[in-house]
């Protein structure tokens, strides 16, 4: 098993899901870590791919107390 995430993973795992975007807007919150980057980066690739759109809103969390 490998570790390794790449678009085409991306996009392999998540075909069912990305395929209810076709001809959408979808809106993305993106909080900034690295997790959320390599997300937004395989929405940009896939976007013409898959023929959506999208619009990126930050968002911040509170800092957690523990």
């Amino acid at each position: 098993m490998s570790n390794t995430l790449n678009y085409e993973t991306f996009v392999r795992d998540n075909q069912e899901y990305l395929q209810t975007f076709h001809d959408k807007r979808v809106i993305v919150a993106y909080a900034g870590g690295k997790d959320a980057s390599a997300i937004l980066h395989f929405l940009i690739q896939a976007k013409e791919e898959l023929g959506f759109d999208f619009e990126t809103h930050a968002i911040m969390y509170p800092k957690h107390i523990y």
